[in-house]
């Protein structure tokens, strides 16, 4: 599960086999869309039990559009709202490369 998603990158949950500086390949699956967007992304920094920070790289023009347009067409989230886990998206390491 990644979340705090932006233009540059986002965090996902802690995963031991994520080490700083691999490269991986990922499907970024957000609601309405019937494919996930896929990019490439280097493990940028881990935050242990807060996550493990990625930075997406690599982004041709089409790619950066379709970010974009998932990215607004997400819910806003009020600061200290009641959801567990806010702002979730579902995202999929396809390969480490």
């Amino acid at each position: 599960m990644g979340r705090d998603i932006s233009l540059g990158g986002m965090r996902v949950n802690p995963n031991p086999l994520l080490k700083v500086g691999s490269d991986l390949r990922l499907a970024i699956h957000v609601g309405g869309q019937d494919t996930p967007l896929v990019l490439t992304a280097r493990v940028h920094r881990d935050d242990g039990e807060q996550g493990v920070v990625l930075r997406f790289h690599e982004l041709d023009r089409e790619s950066s559009r379709l970010l974009d347009s998932m990215l607004e067409s997400l819910p806003v989230l009020e600061p200290g709202g009641s959801s567990a886990q806010p702002g979730l998206i579902v995202s999929e390491i396809l390969a480490q490369v």
